[in-house]
């Protein structure tokens, strides 16, 4: 169980039994931290024995470590359609930083992860609500992890605290609003500093 592949299968089982004790009339929370792909690269042998054409074997383990989050985080999403709960609930997902130089590539962008280039800072950030949000709709400006919360209580309907960061991105996602959810963005990584 100490490796990273098995791990996030258990977490991926602790989420569908969550999902699957749920009142399906009640709103329910869910906050799903995988810690996959990371360091130290270690995944099911089954997993990376998918990629025999990959010839380095840190890649290859990477490989499987993406292919094994990707098999969790479906069976998560067929938990909710099981239960008649996916087209109520906002799912979101998110990475915190680009690929790292041994493992990935964030090609076209320069820079990967402890950089704050592109390719260390832009990364995925996928929505999907099919009650609220289009599908397919591609939102091309800046947003932060920090919107995350901001976006999940309004989802849930509360008032934001005041001292809560970030923004609700679902009038921008959705095109209610037409602006920016963000003025200026900042990052900052050792001496390192980038504003947009």
């Amino acid at each position: 169980v100490h490796e990273k592949g098995y791990t996030t299968q258990l977490i991926g089982a602790d989420a569908v039994k969550y999902i699957n004790a749920q009142d399906a009339n009640k709103p329910f929370y869910l906050y799903l931290t995988f810690n996959a792909p990371h360091t130290p690269y270690q995944a099911p042998k089954d997993y990376v024995d998918r990629y025999p054409n990959i010839a380095d074997p840190t890649r290859r383990t990477y490989a499987g470590m993406v292919t094994c989050l990707d098999d969790e985080i479906g069976k998560v999403v067929a938990a909710l359609d099981k239960k008649g709960l996916r087209d109520n609930t906002l799912v979101i997902f998110v990475s915190d930083n680009g690929a790292p130089r041994r493992t990935g590539s964030n090609a076209p962008l320069r820079g990967y992860k402890a950089s704050v280039d592109e390719g260390g800072i832009r990364t995925p950030f996928v929505a999907t609500w099919p009650a609220r949000l289009p599908a397919g709709k591609v939102y091309d400006q800046p947003v932060s992890s920090l919107d995350v919360a901001a976006t999940a209580v309004a989802a849930a309907g509360l008032p934001k605290a005041p001292e809560l960061d970030g923004t609700d991105l679902t009038p921008f996602v959705s095109g209610q609003n037409p602006g920016t959810p963000h003025e200026r963005l900042f990052w900052r990584w050792g001496s390192q500093a980038a504003v947009l």
